[in-house]
């Protein structure tokens, strides 16, 4: 295969410097084991990105959970107020409630107690009668 006068073709170039240069494996094995190590990379390298991904959308979940719990504490707050509030309600309503009473029994009492008071008044007469 060429491309731009570039040769992918793969050679042996031995390195004389090395003593046991004549033990080398084959470039084809070499080959294999370059692309095995590159698949090995690829495949940590994907992992890693895949681990990233996951601490990403674990921080945002996170950071969706305290968004939630701040909402739910203001709504705590809020119902405490609420619940305060209809509290302090119904204690005034009980306490008009009892003053309601309270005048009730007054009236009733005052009603059963005073006599009709003797008038020159014809009108006072005729009630008093049943006229």
């Amino acid at each position: 295969m060429q491309r731009n006068k570039v040769s992918l073709d793969l050679f042996w170039l031995r390195d004389k410097s090395l003593e046991d240069s004549d033990r080398l494996p084959a470039p084809d094995v070499l080959a294999l084991e370059i692309a095995e190590d590159l698949e090995a990379a690829w495949n940590g390298y994907t992992l890693f990105d895949s681990y990233k991904q996951s601490a990403s959308m674990v921080q945002e979940t996170n950071s969706y959970i305290n968004e939630a719990r701040k909402e739910l504490a203001e709504l705590k707050n809020s119902q405490s107020n609420v619940n305060s509030k209809i509290g302090s309600l119904q204690k005034e309503i009980q306490q008009l409630k009892n003053t309601i009473q309270e005048l009730e029994n007054r009236n009733r009492k005052a009603i059963v107690q005073s006599p009709v008071p003797e008038s020159s008044s014809s009108t006072t007469r005729n009630i008093q009668s049943g006229r």
